[in-house]
């Protein structure tokens, strides 16, 4: 990890910012210091599944669209950034399924133009379900 452990004692202490779409930085032992960007509404997935840590899901489907305006998620993705804990790590995930955001490639790409992360990826926590629909329904 860049930053050192981030894991340790202490870690549960770090300081959140405010945002309506990204949470953290928070510590992973996979990532190290990970910050969250959250796409869709609470409990919008393509699944309801029973080991969720979130619940029970409110909003099935498998419609995508834009939720969130990917303009609003990438301004507050710049105002988190630069911070007093930069992250390792962007993560992709939150309260539902990402890939459901109709402007998901917008949004990595307007990470990838924000953030001076390295081009090492952006983690998507997704079930992949929709990764099967044609490219013109993404």
């Amino acid at each position: 990890m860049p930053h050192g452990d981030k894991t340790g004692e202490g870690a549960n202490d770090l300081e959140q910012k405010k945002s309506r779409h990204i949470f953290g930085p928070v510590p992973s032992r996979r990532l190290g210091l990970s910050l969250g960007v959250d796409l869709v509404p609470f409990k919008t997935c393509t699944f309801d599944c029973i080991y969720c840590q979130l619940g029970r899901t409110t909003h099935k489907t498998i419609k995508r669209t834009e939720y969130v305006p990917v303009g609003d998620i990438l301004d507050d993705l710049k105002q988190t950034l630069g911070g007093p804990l930069e992250p390792d790590y962007i993560t992709l995930s939150g309260s539902g399924e990402p890939t459901l955001h109709s402007g998901l490639g917008d949004i990595i790409e307007g990470i990838r133009a924000v953030s001076a992360l390295p081009r090492r990826g952006k983690p998507v926590g997704s079930r992949s379900s929709t990764f099967s629909q044609p490219e013109d329904d993404f």
